[in-house]
């Protein structure tokens, strides 16, 4: 045996400590077959001590994994689905973090939304979650809020109730409130000089809130409700009968909407409105929630108004385009599993409406204020001098298919366009 102290090898030595790789070439001894290395054997030992440092020098630091939590809707999952897939598709955009997706699924049964199923869904599985988008209705976001101690945005829960941050402290949104869009239908309402309005809804958090708005906006500009006619999301076809003569009685001929469009009301609604005939006397004007999805029945009563938010489809095209080819065939399963319609499954495949959109929209906002909290982190900073991840991203400002998105330091969200439909006939708006 022999110590090795061939140049070469001191050579790689040199090299070994330049990259702070602790090695002792006193412990290296090699075999001789005489007494001089052979051709073959010194060649070896190169190629071999070489692999090493490629090896040991060309590795990098994992990316840290974050996962973006999403929360399907009976009946409606392209929210969930939208922002799962902006976690793909944008990935590119957040070369610091790895983003991952997981869904949480509550059994929901076939009575719609159920609050107490999400919550137990949040209890058992959202441990893990860095970022919540959904859940999408105001009641839940509610009832979920006590348990939920993460960033959290949402794309379509628009209940004031939710702007109280002693009560909501992890809760932002990049849909506005019912108070901006009831801001927004008094406009509608001015536009079209009327000063009157009779008000049907729906006693939940965003019926509540949005009829709320509708008459505070209506009163700041002079004018007044004549009637109000508020029930249980539950009501029965006699108590929307009821409502619905109220209304035809009275000298205000427009009405508006406030309430949800799968709850059971909705369907005695509508057959109440036809076989009164009563939408050819009465303007029905829906809240945002009867547009903004894919169940667009309101178009069967000819001469509705339905005003809610939009996006730019020249951003959406292409994302659309890729979400075509995301295999999903497991998500899916799960979801059938579990009792969620095939039609809605479908619609996740194919299909998206403004609440959709918001959902890609909030995954990015949500993606960009904490990719950019890690890089102020890794650059030095710390978390006294960056405040809170929730902090951070209600100051964040990023900008997705909706616009700039900019929130309040409460989370809500100010500005996003708006856009009026009108019922052309029962199958054209």
């Amino acid at each position: 045996n022999c110590f090795v102290s061939l140049p070469w090898v001191q050579s790689v030595s040199s090299l070994l400590h330049t990259h702070h790789i602790s090695t002792s070439f006193e412990n290296v001894r090699i075999i001789k077959a005489s007494s001089m290395f052979s051709s073959l054997s010194r060649l070896a030992l190169i190629f071999l001590v070489v692999a090493a440092i490629g090896t040991v020098v060309g590795q990098t630091a994992p990316k840290p994994i974050k996962t973006l939590c999403t929360l399907p809707i009976y009946q409606d999952i392209t929210v969930s689905c939208h922002a799962a897939f902006a976690s793909r598709y944008y990935a590119s955009n957040f070369s610091t973090i790895d983003w991952r997706w997981r869904m949480i699924t509550p059994n929901e049964g076939s009575e719609g939304p159920s609050a107490k199923n999400f919550v137990k869904s949040w209890v058992l599985s959202g441990e893990n979650c860095d970022l919540l988008v959904g859940p999408g209705y105001s009641f839940i976001a509610a009832s979920m809020s006590p348990l939920v101690e993460i960033p959290w945005v949402d794309a379509s829960a628009t209940s004031t109730e939710l702007s109280d941050k002693k009560i909501h402290p992890f809760y932002s949104r990049v849909i506005p409130t019912d108070e901006v869009g009831a801001a927004a239908a008094g406009l509608i309402y001015a536009k079209f000089g009327w000063t009157r309005t009779n008000i049907l809804c729906s006693d939940e958090a965003y019926g509540r809130s949005i009829a709320a708005g509708v008459t505070n906006s209506l009163r700041d500009a002079g004018g007044e409700v004549d009637e109000t006619r508020c029930f249980q999301p539950s009501a029965s076809e006699e108590t929307l009968r009821k409502a619905i003569e109220v209304f035809l009685r009275s000298k205000t001929k427009v009405v508006f909407v406030a309430g949800l469009p799968f709850h059971s009301w909705y369907t005695h609604f509508k057959k109440v409105v036809k076989e009164l005939k009563a939408s050819e006397k009465l303007i029905f004007f829906f809240g945002d929630a009867f547009c903004s999805t894919g169940d667009r029945s309101y178009v069967e009563l000819v001469g509705g108004l339905c005003a809610t938010y939009t996006g730019s489809a020249a951003t959406m095209k292409p994302f659309l385009n890729a979400m075509q080819t995301w295999d999903r065939t497991a998500e899916f399963d799960r979801l059938r599993a579990l009792g969620y319609a095939e039609e809605s499954i479908d619609r996740c495949k194919s299909d998206t409406d403004i609440y959709a959109v918001l959902g890609h929209d909030a995954a990015i906002h949500g993606m960009t204020a904490l990719t950019n909290y890690e890089a102020e982190l890794a650059s030095g900073k710390t978390a006294a001098d960056l405040g809170t991840k929730v902090d951070f991203l209600r100051k964040q400002i990023s900008y997705a298919a909706t616009g700039k998105i900019e929130l309040e330091s409460n989370g809500d969200r100010l500005v996003v366009d708006l856009v009026l439909y009108n019922a052309f006939d029962a199958s054209t708006e």
